[in-house]
């Protein structure tokens, strides 16, 4: 009979460990899987127009938390958060990526990484049609965005990826929700849509961050 219970204590001392051994692994993988991130005001390099304004860069901003958020993979911090911590440092968009301003963010956020975004380029393709006088002209519109992922602890871009969109036949409309690419009249919101694919494009597309993290995308090659 003690030879019995002994092996019993044995037994569940070794399920005891398993368990606990499972449980460990499940938590790391969990970190890993899920890292917490938080996702800085893109910065407008493509659009230079004064009918383009901080609610329709929030609109991007908030294409890009949606857009990661949908993947599964990460974790992210709330804007209105965010927004607190930035204004409370005074920092700009350009002194964001040292290591030291990283730290302090992802510190005040619980953020392990800082996502900034970028949009480069905005334009258009426009082709016209007349009938029996009366002239529509149409715009295809292209878009091109950047996202940069930055460990704040070493400030190092750990992830990095170039997203583009397109939105076809946009009809240019009389001035009331429109905005100026170039020489170009186009409605806003196609803008905006070219604009939220390329974020996604830029997040879970062939070459976005998604493809890089689970190591589809091959390195380019140098020349």
């Amino acid at each position: 009979m003690m030879k019995i219970k002994g092996i019993m204590a044995a037994l569940c001392l070794a399920v005891t460990l398993v368990m606990g051994t499972s449980l460990a692994s499940a938590a790391s993988v969990s970190i890993i899987d899920h890292p917490t991130l938080a996702v800085l005001p893109f910065a407008n390099k493509g659009i230079i127009s004064k009918e383009w304004d901080r609610e329709e860069m929030n609109q991007i901003h908030d294409f890009a938390i949606a857009e990661l958020l949908n993947t599964g993979s990460f974790d992210v911090v709330e804007r209105a958060r965010l927004k607190d911590v930035t204004d409370e440092m005074a920092l700009a968009m350009n002194g964001m990526t040292n290591p030291e301003t990283a730290a302090q963010v992802g510190n005040l956020t619980g953020a392990q990484y800082l996502v900034l975004g970028s949009i480069n380029s905005v334009t258009t393709q426009k082709s016209s049609t007349s009938v029996v006088g009366a002239g529509t002209d149409r715009y295809k519109v292209f878009a091109t965005v950047s996202l940069r992922v930055v460990d704040v602890e070493t400030g190092r871009i750990v992830l990095a990826a170039v997203g583009r969109g397109k939105e076809h036949n946009t009809v240019a409309k009389l001035p009331l929700n429109i905005i100026r690419i170039g020489t170009a009249d186009v409605d806003k919101g196609q803008v905006e849509t070219a604009l939220e694919e390329a974020v996604q494009d830029a997040v879970s597309g062939k070459q976005g961050l998604i493809a890089r993290m689970n190591g589809k995308v091959k390195p380019a090659k140098r020349r």
